[in-house]
């Protein structure tokens, strides 16, 4: 019997529309938490029916960027690729994804290294 078996640890990502019409992303793990991406923030919840909760129920954790750190898309796109725990967004920066953080760097080789970290996303107990 062969095992298919990936390292991804995301399982499907979407662009959403959040309620004041702005574009994001939304980045599905195996584990069922949500990654949210949108220009000026990354939020982690619990699962993706959480996303659009009006009371917020399910959010585990935000962290604001600051404006020359947000976010680039296109057509409601962030992502460019990913693999394993890494991924690539449009503008050429990087998030590293551990089993506690969502971490922001300007390029791969920062997030390689773990070095000049520009945001990160704690959402582990």
């Amino acid at each position: 019997m062969i095992f298919e078996y990936s390292s991804n640890i995301i399982r499907d990502k979407e662009s959403i529309t959040l309620k004041d019409n702005s574009p994001a992303e939304l980045l599905i793990f195996h584990n069922d938490l949500a990654l949210l991406l949108s220009k000026s923030s990354m939020a982690m919840f619990k699962n993706k029916d959480c996303v659009l909760d009006p009371l917020g129920n399910g959010l585990l954790a935000t962290v604001t960027l600051e404006n020359q750190n947000a976010l680039v898309e296109e057509n409601g796109v962030f992502v460019k690729t990913y693999q394993a725990g890494y991924v690539a967004l449009l503008d050429g920066r990087g998030l590293l994804i551990t089993p506690n953080d969502v971490q922001l760097f300007p390029d791969n080789r920062c997030a390689l290294t773990n070095t000049n970290e520009i945001a990160r996303l704690s959402f582990g107990q």
